[in-house]
This record gives structure tokens, sequence and C-alpha cells, in this order.
């Protein structure tokens, strides 16, 4: 995890743990075996609250926890967004938020269609906002990504002025964007689940 949960390699891990890099392989199968069990601990080590009450705020309250969970262990974004697989430590969160929304009169196909969307929405948007701060070329002293469209988007009249300062800073509109996202999604439970 101090090396970088994305961009370690094994030798770098094994030379901080100062041992061969092919003792690393007694333990683990390969790089991605490795970065599956250290997204596996931080999982399990971050805080999940139980879900109770209403749906949509235990599904805002799992967002948040996705988004501090990002925010504490640099490169976890990424190494989530690389991943083949939900880790096994979220297997029980997903099912105890999933059954909870369930119970407030939705189908498991919708269910599932929440808290994936939900997930998509924390990890892209969270790693779009870390993307900002990036360079946007290569050239030294080149503008920052969130620079270059601030001012392309100051070309859109219609739309520049709109803009607020905040959203180019913390989450962005990452809470826009998921309030709307539950509005809409509210309505489902009044439709047939698709066919």
């Amino acid at each position: 995890r101090a090396v970088g949960v994305a961009e370690f390699t094994m030798p770098t891990v094994a030379h901080r743990l100062g041992v061969s890099h092919s003792t690393l392989y007694r333990y683990f199968a390969d790089r991605d075996d490795l970065a599956t069990a250290v997204i596996n601990q931080i999982v399990a080590e971050a805080h999940w609250p139980a879900p109770a009450g209403d749906w949509r705020q235990s599904v805002t309250d799992y967002a948040d926890a996705l988004w501090t969970a990002f925010d504490h262990n640099p490169g976890l974004a990424k190494a989530a967004w690389q991943a083949s697989t939900v880790p096994d430590t979220l297997v029980p969160v997903l099912e105890t938020l999933g059954a909870h929304v369930i119970a407030h009169g939705y189908t498991p196909y919708d269910a599932l269609l929440l808290l994936d969307f939900v997930s998509d929405l924390a990890l892209s948007t969270f790693i779009l906002m870390n993307h900002l701060d990036q360079p946007a070329r290569q050239t030294p002293g080149s503008p920052s990504v969130r620079e270059t469209f601030q001012h392309t988007l100051t070309r859109i009249p219609v739309l520049g002025p709109a803009m607020p300062a905040e959203i180019w800073h913390g989450r962005g509109w990452f809470d826009e964007k998921l309030a709307i996202f539950l509005d809409g999604f509210a309505h489902r439970q009044h439709h047939d689940p698709p066919r």
C-alpha cells in the first residue's frame, strides 16, 4: 500500500520488504493476485455504514464510504478500475445493502442496477477529478487538465457561465449526479422490470 496500490511492481514491493521478488511468488501467484489481496484488505478495513431506514440514504452512505475509501488510499480507485472482479470483502457489503433495497419494494435486478451504477459513478468521478490535476501536455509548464477544460468551456457562451467554480475541485458534481440518478431510480418501483 505504501508503494502505491495501482502502480506497484513485484520488485518494488520486495525491495521495500527487504526480500527477493521471487519470495513474493511463494505467497502470491502474480501481481494481480497481490493487488487483489491489497484491495481486499483496504475494503475490509473501510467503514461501511449498516443500511437502516430509507433506502436512498443507505445508498448515499455507501457512495460516501466508497469515496472515502478511494480518498484515503491513493491508487485504490485506479486499482479497482483495473481489477477483474469484485473484492471478496465487498460482497457482504453489497449483499446487505442489496437486501435492504429489495426490502423497500425493488426487484433484485433493480437493486443490482442501482448498486452497479452508484459504484461506477463513484469510481469514475473520483478518477476523473484526480485527473484534472495532471498536466494537459508533456511540455514543462503546461496548464493542468482542469485549466484546459475551464478555458474550453468559456468558449461555449450558453453553458460556460453556468459552470459553478466548486465543481472543479473535491467531489465535483458527484453529489448532484447521484441525486439526479436516485430521483429517477425512485420511479422504477412503479414499473415492471425489463424482460
